[in-house]
């Protein structure tokens, strides 16, 4: 049998080269900017803020009136983070919670109440777009930084870390 060698061709395709995925190595990364999102792309970051006293934490405040967990952790967003963050409060549940008490009574002076301590709630939000902005903020809070998870063990308190480390995702 006698090839003519047409079985062998193939009209009309075009090779055309395969795109190649970009970089999860960023800019950021690069220059070691925690105040950036665009960073460690493949992991979850976390807001973390200074308080005026240099103690970082998350975002946190007081509850007002009978305001419900999910509508005060919105409010605490904004009025910390500013409002050029858009999240979303994930659920209604908190995901975890963290008690201290004072070294001594305080008096609250809005209801005159003795308060022996605190107890922090935890609530899940994801930011959709937008950055933090401090300029405005309501709590006094100097600085904030995005991180994953091994990076805020080495920034807050032994005590806080043990009381938080448990509700963050490693990945």
């Amino acid at each position: 049998m006698e090839s003519t060698g047409a079985e062998d061709e193939v009209v009309g395709v075009k090779k055309e080269s395969a795109e190649r995925p970009l970089s999860r190595v960023t800019e950021a990364d690069e220059k070691g900017d925690q105040k950036s999102l665009n960073r460690m792309l493949q992991r979850t970051l976390y807001l973390l803020v200074k308080d005026g006293s240099g103690r970082w934490q998350f975002p946190q405040g007081r509850l007002i009136g009978r305001e419900n967990l999910h509508n005060g952790a919105e409010r605490v967003l904004v009025q910390s983070g500013g409002v050029n963050m858009n999240t979303w409060v994930v659920g209604n549940h908190p995901v975890g919670h963290y008690q201290f008490d004072f070294p001594k009574t305080i008096t609250n002076t809005d209801n005159g109440v003795e308060e022996l301590g605190e107890k922090v709630f935890f609530m899940k939000a994801r930011i959709m777009a937008g950055q933090a902005n401090l300029e405005e903020n309501k709590y006094g809070l100097v600085d904030f930084r995005w991180l994953a998870k091994e990076e805020i063990e080495p920034i807050v308190t032994m005590r806080y870390w043990s009381a938080v480390q448990d509700m963050l995702m490693a990945r």
